[in-house]
């Protein structure tokens, strides 16, 4: 932090919102592993409050529903992680790639979890459409792969009025 104050700014900048981000990162390690957030319901809070955070900062508009009664089960680290994991990387991509306005969430379950994540963008380019610095399929693939973990599904919709990232985890009984 040497220096004249006009470049020492950008740096402090930066090395505050790394701190930001450590310490987000750090608190969803925390509630993955606290056993006190095992419920449906929990994750469907905690689901809700930080995908709110991160449209809001955004600038995004947002509608988050969520059926009612949430059945009232426990669920395992590894399931309210990688369900977190891959609403928050939907969000993002939403937010980072979208161009849009609007993102909708929607939870049900009936026959297991249901997540469905909508933003209103300009949905995914084609890959040999892409450009050369867009690295198409890392997230997805990250995506994929946490649900395989969980014997769940994932599909992604894309068209021009935006792209879909429906998602099902089998509920314990």
């Amino acid at each position: 932090m040497q220096g004249p104050p006009a470049q020492a700014l950008p740096a402090a900048t930066r090395i505050g919102q790394a701190a930001s981000q450590l310490v987000g990162k750090m608190n969803e390690v925390i509630w993955t592993l606290n056993d006190a957030h095992d419920t449906l319901e929990s994750l469907m809070l905690y689901l809700r409050t930080n995908t709110a955070e991160l449209l809001e900062d955004a600038g995004l508009e947002y509608d988050f529903d969520i059926e009612e009664p949430v059945p009232a089960l426990r669920v395992a680290k590894e399931v309210r992680r990688n369900v977190y994991l891959i609403v928050r990387e939907a969000v993002h991509n939403a937010i980072k790639h979208a161009s849009c306005r609007r993102v909708a969430i929607q939870i049900h379950f009936r026959g297991g979890l249901h997540i469905c994540v909508h933003d209103d963008g300009q949905g995914l380019p084609a890959p040999a459409a892409a450009p050369a610095n867009c690295r198409l399929g890392n997230g997805l693939t990250n995506m994929h792969a946490r649900m395989s973990q969980l014997a769940g599904q994932l599909s992604l919709e894309s068209a021009p009025d935006g792209t879909r990232v429906r998602l099902w985890s089998p509920l314990p009984a």
